[in-house]
């Protein structure tokens, strides 16, 4: 299914969401604190979930300004997934960290500030347990979410907000598809969300 057409009905199909064998693909355009290696001087990275692995590419830098007036007017309908060879907001791609999904023991999703963070620790060989990426995500989501939260509140299963911005009817149903995929892919670890929680009733109108 093209989620980019008009035709766009609800709920959509899960695999619809994320790119083929992922089950979560985020960009994080701000460090707080990074232990994977080669990647550690990136001021960019590409997160993807698989059912296997947690993959952090990083990159010197983004071209996405998130004060910028025209920033905001590109990507207030979502910003799209990563491709090899497209022409992305991603710039150097530097080199990547990779860890087992059975070795992550706990992941935060949750306010910073005026931002939203993600960050995930893992137990080391000793079982001591370790934080390994603590990033800033950006306020832009990705365009598949967009377009079923968009389709959402023009049927009125969602409210959108003047006051609070453009996609902040988005961002609750943004933060239960995230913990949705990370309790697949983690299910002995503690995945801690934080802010507005779309209501499960709610979310199986819109994703099956």
């Amino acid at each position: 299914m093209n989620l980019g057409v008009d035709g766009l009905s609800l709920p959509v199909r899960e695999d619809d969401l994320w790119p083929p064998g992922h089950l979560l693909q985020l960009l994080g355009i701000r460090i707080l604190g990074f232990k994977g290696g080669s990647v550690k001087g990136a001021a960019a990275f590409l997160i993807i979930l698989t059912r296997d692995e947690m993959i952090v590419k990083g990159y010197r830098g983004s071209t996405l300004d998130i004060g910028s007036d025209e920033t905001t007017s590109l990507y207030k309908d979502g910003i799209e997934f990563f491709q090899e060879g497209s022409d992305y907001i991603l710039r150097k791609h530097m080199g990547e960290f990779r860890c087992r999904t059975s070795d992550i023991s706990k992941v935060l999703l949750g306010k910073f500030g005026a931002g939203t963070k993600l960050v995930a620790w893992v137990n080391d060989a000793d079982g001591r347990e370790r934080k390994v990426l603590e990033v800033i995500l950006p306020t832009f989501l990705p365009k598949t979410i967009m377009m079923v939260a968009n389709r959402a509140a023009d049927e009125g299963l969602l409210d959108r907000s003047r006051v609070h911005g453009y996609n902040w009817h988005a961002w609750p149903l943004f933060r239960k598809e995230v913990e949705r995929r990370l309790r697949q892919a983690l299910p002995g670890a503690t995945v801690e969300i934080r802010g507005r929680v779309l209501d499960d009733a709610i979310f199986m109108k819109l994703v099956r």
